[in-house]
C-alpha cells in the first residue's frame, strides 16, 4: 500500500480543491492548484467541499475504455471548508464508473450529478447534500431545499 500523505489543512481551507478516489491507498485524495498546476497535496478520510462541479475528461475516459487501465479523469472540484466529521445533512451517496457511465450518479438510481452546494467526505465514503440530484423524475420538493429551482441562478 503507498504511504498516506498528511496534509497541512490551514494552507488550503478556502481554497479551490479537486477531490478523487485513489485507487493506490483506498482513501480519497485531494489536490489544490499550486501555481499553474494542479498538485496532490493529501489523502483524507473527511473533508467537505463547498458549491462542487463534477468533471469527467471524456478523451481520457475513453483512453481507458480502450486501454482497461483507469487513470486520473473524473473529480469533484470546488472550496474546501472544512475537515474532520462533518455535521451537514448529505443523504445522497455518489458513485462514478468509467465503464458504465460518461458522468456522476447518485448511487441506486440513474439520476445524474452535475454539481452540488456541499460534497461530504465522512469515513472515507462521498455524500452530497439533497440539491445535487440533476433529474427530472426525481421529487420536486428535493429541487427547492437549498431555496432555488434547479437550473436557475434566482437565490
Amino acid at each position: 500500500m503507498a504511504a498516506i500523505k498528511e496534509m497541512d489543512w490551514p494552507a488550503y481551507l478556502g481554497k479551490q480543491a479537486r477531490v478523487y478516489r485513489n485507487l493506490q491507498n483506498g482513501r480519497m485524495s485531494l489536490q489544490a492548484k499550486v501555481g499553474k498546476n494542479w498538485k496532490v497535496v493529501g489523502h483524507v478520510l473527511d473533508c467537505i467541499l463547498e458549491d462542487v462541479e463534477f468533471r469527467v475528461v471524456e478523451s481520457t475516459r475513453q483512453r481507458i475504455l480502450t486501454q482497461q487501465r483507469r487513470t486520473v479523469h473524473a473529480w469533484g472540484q470546488g472550496t474546501l471548508i472544512g475537515v474532520g466529521d462533518p455535521i451537514i445533512y448529505a443523504p445522497i451517496d455518489l458513485t462514478y464508473n468509467p465503464f458504465l457511465s460518461d458522468r456522476f450518479l447518485e448511487r441506486g438510481t440513474e439520476n445524474r450529478i452535475i454539481d452540488c452546494k456541499y460534497l461530504v467526505v465522512r469515513n472515507n465514503q462521498v455524500w452530497l447534500t439533497p440539491d445535487a440530484v440533476d433529474d427530472n423524475r426525481c421529487c420536486p420538493l428535493l429541487r427547492f431545499v437549498w431555496g432555488r429551482p434547479r437550473g436557475t441562478d434566482a437565490e
